[in-house]
């Protein structure tokens, strides 16, 4: 099994892998064969929320598709320097989609009938903005250490 924990990399990998199973989906569909998990079209989505922290606690997160919602980090955690803060930070975050994932999946395991290429459609969507959020999040939150490191010198 692959180990979708390893940072932006391993997310992109777990929405690659849901997507390549949601055409195995696609196409049993198209030969006739009932879809498990998902949803009527006349039936409005509930935003799936995940949450999630680092081990130790320093850092939580709260994510949908596709945004960060919050990021809550201990204040005593700036002492531990900028690499030791993004490491949390990344691992809250990481730990946040994980759980967005596994609320995602357990949703589907509850819906009715399939949209199977709008779930496809969805998820590459949700793929691209993800990996742009967290490139640009990873970015701030580096300038805004950086600006609180070279204050404290």
């Amino acid at each position: 099994m692959t180990d979708f924990t390893e940072g932006p990399r391993g997310f992109d990998l777990m929405l690659s892998e849901t997507r390549r199973q949601l055409a195995k989906m696609g196409a049993a569909a198209a030969a006739g064969a009932t879809v498990p998990g998902t949803q009527s079209a006349d039936t409005e989505p509930e935003t799936v929320i995940g949450e999630g922290s680092e081990p130790g606690g320093w850092a939580q997160a709260t994510v949908s598709a596709g945004r960060l919602r919050s990021l809550v980090v201990d204040p005593r955690l700036l002492r531990e320097g900028s690499e030791a803060v993004c490491d949390k930070v990344i691992a809250a975050v990481n730990a946040a989609y994980a759980d967005l994932g596994r609320r995602a999946t357990s949703d589907l395991d509850a819906a009715d009938t399939a949209d199977v290429e709008q779930l496809t459609a969805d998820l590459s969507r949700l793929q691209d903005e993800s990996m742009r959020n967290m490139t640009m999040f990873t970015q701030a939150l580096t300038s805004a250490l950086e600006r609180i490191q070279a204050q404290n010198r």
